[in-house]
């Protein structure tokens, strides 16, 4: 009966389209293109109330038309902003674990350093000791040499 794209009123046909501000002025230039028709052939009168409604609802359209459009470039560049931040995250995440990969091996590395070096106090604490008594032993032998002279 009436020549309408059914791909802008048909809402299966556009699961994933969003009615754009420009999808809703085709959509008024199609309606009015059938008020026309509906009044050459049966009068301004057919017409009279249903027109205003129509035309408000169009407006209304329209303004939650350019709402969504609003609403859909805030959610992409959110979803930007999102993946820019999840991305820091893994690149902080990375440098956290390459960092303390890095202490830890520090860590390794003076643990060892300070074994050796306990190592050698221990060592040297001994070495220092044996001296001591091999002095010791000079002077005792010493002090007996000298008491026999």
């Amino acid at each position: 009966m009436f020549d309408r794209p059914t791909t802008l009123l048909d809402p299966m046909a556009q699961q994933s389209h969003a009615l754009s501000v420009v999808d809703v002025y085709d959509l008024a230039a199609s309606i009015g293109k059938e008020f026309e028709r509906i009044i050459d052939s049966h009068g301004p009168e057919a017409v009279t109330e249903l027109m205003p409604k129509v035309i408000t609802t169009l407006e209304h359209l329209e303004v939650l038309s350019n709402r969504n459009q609003k609403e859909n470039t805030e959610i992409s560049d959110l979803r930007t902003t999102v993946e820019k931040l999840e991305q820091e995250k893994s690149a902080k995440a990375e440098e956290r674990a390459r960092f303390e990969k890095e202490i830890e091996q520090i860590e390794d590395t003076w643990r060892g350093e300070t074994k050796d070096l306990v190592d050698a106090v221990s060592a040297l604490q001994e070495e220092n000791r044996r001296l001591r008594e091999v002095v010791s032993e000079q002077r005792g032998e010493t002090n007996h040499y000298q008491k026999q002279d």
